[in-house]
């Protein structure tokens, strides 16, 4: 196993996810699933190569896993197919990645060129990632909030919104009884 798929899979395991070396001569391939998502990282050394060989491997790979991909059950709502490359892209390359990205037939799909490093696995595979820093948050005054955000508005007829008044009461109070 080369160094780029050992990254992938050391930030695999670290978001919980099961994972399996794809057993190919010609594919880079790495299959991964958890409770909710399950799928296949293909790499390549250059995104030219990503770019040429991605639907190939795609369909070898779907072909070869099509049983357990047909008995995933809710999960076939989550398979994705990820294409990362250790290579630069041009603007051109990136543009038509995400071209690719944008067809949902068959599986999801997420291409990127990445460092070859631990945190260009994780860049790669960030739409899998649960949030890796949540926010804290404290408690919102949410009638404040909506009353500073609205501070432009009549307010009138923001008491009245705050208030549940109807949508004709607070349309008139701004000045557009014409509308219903």
């Amino acid at each position: 196993m080369d160094d780029n798929l050992k990254n992938i899979c050391s930030v695999l395991d670290g978001a919980g996810y099961f994972h399996f070396e794809v057993d190919s001569p010609t594919i880079s391939c790495i299959g991964f699933e958890n409770d909710l998502n399950l799928g296949f990282i293909h790499c390549f050394q250059t995104t030219e190569e990503l770019l040429n060989k991605w639907s190939s491997q795609n369909d070898e790979v779907l072909s070869r896993f099509q049983f357990q991909l047909r008995t995933a059950g809710e999960k076939s709502w989550n398979v994705y197919s990820i294409f990362l490359s250790t290579g630069p892209s041009t603007e051109q390359q990136n543009i038509l990645m995400g071209r690719i990205e944008e067809d949902l037939s068959g599986t999801r799909k997420i291409m990127r060129a990445i460092l070859p490093d631990i945190d260009g696995a994780r860049t790669g595979l960030l739409p899998l990632l649960g949030i890796q820093n949540p926010p804290i948050l404290g408690p919102v005054d949410m009638i404040e909030e909506i009353s500073n955000r609205t501070s432009g508005l009549p307010s009138k007829a923001v008491h009245a919104f705050l208030n549940f008044a109807p949508n004709t009461e607070i349309l008139r109070l701004m000045g557009r009884s014409d509308e219903t």
